[in-house]
């Protein structure tokens, strides 16, 4: 009995160490490299488009590049990186009476499942997958589950070939909206026309293996 649980506990480590092995970890790229990762928020109202981009997206990803689906991670933007081009217009917006950035500091999403579509379902060298990612995406420090479109890129680099990045590279892509009411965010009836309550959120973030 002793030896088939000791030749139990060797097989259950063996595999979990299997597991751990096949998962690539990488981390999204800040500046200096920030043209590389943006998180982008689009409102569309009758009367006025609106834009505000963040060249800061903190988060780790962990795949297996074999099967992508086995993907997790997390991805946060603080909600005062977010600009504009207009500064009061941003001021407002991380207030108190809109995203409310000093009791809420970040936007985030982290991810708990990946269903590929794409008929490539691995990442190889210059190869790409699409799927749809679950998650948990937390605005105004509400949660909800939502599902969003993602595309996963992966790239090799010899060193310095690209803008000074090198090493092996994961890019993530997705654009999907989301309703403020939803959030526990309401536009007053004067706004209507100039902020749209439904937003269009657009990242892009490359990751470096770690």
């Amino acid at each position: 009995m002793m030896k088939s649980l000791t030749s139990l506990s060797l097989a259950a480590l063996v595999g979990l160490t299997a597991a751990a092995a096949s998962a690539t970890d990488f981390d999204i790229l800040k500046a200096p490299n920030s043209a590389a990762s943006t998180a982008t928020y689009t409102s569309d109202a009758a009367l006025e488009s609106i834009s505000g981009t963040s060249t800061t997206i903190n988060g780790t990803i962990s795949t297996d590049l074999k099967d992508p689906s086995k993907t997790s991670g997390s991805f946060s933007i603080p909600v005062t990186t977010l600009v504009s081009g207009v500064a009061m217009r941003d001021e407002h917006m991380a207030g108190e009476n809109w995203l409310n950035a000093a009791k809420f500091p970040n936007i985030t999403f982290t991810i708990k499942s990946l269903a590929l579509k794409s008929d490539n379902k691995v990442l190889t060298n210059g190869s790409s997958v699409q799927g749809d990612a679950t998650g948990e995406f937390t605005l105004h420090g509400v949660t909800k589950t939502i599902t969003i479109p993602v595309r996963a890129s992966y790239r090799e680099l010899p060193a310095g070939q690209v803008y000074g990045l090198d090493g092996n590279l994961l890019r993530i892509e997705s654009s999907f909206s989301i309703k403020l009411s939803d959030y526990g965010i309401v536009v007053p009836d004067m706004l209507t026309a100039k902020v749209a309550n439904e937003l269009t959120l657009t990242v892009k973030a490359t990751a470096k293996q770690k």
